[in-house]
């Protein structure tokens, strides 16, 4: 994977990402396309948080 934007990145566990990827959808009833974080996936990740004072 060359990059993955834009996206929201949910990472509680130490062993895995779960990703939802913004995507333009269209409305059923006006046709109008709106933007909703939608297609969520998941990938084997390490996981750590750094803090920094």
């Amino acid at each position: 994977m060359k990059r993955l934007s834009p996206a929201f990145v949910a990472y509680n566990v130490p062993d895995f990402a779960e990703f939802v990827v913004q995507r333009p959808l269209a409305s059923p009833v006006t046709g109008a396309a709106v933007t909703h974080y939608t297609a969520p996936f998941s990938l084997r990740a390490k996981t750590s948080v750094i803090a920094a004072d």
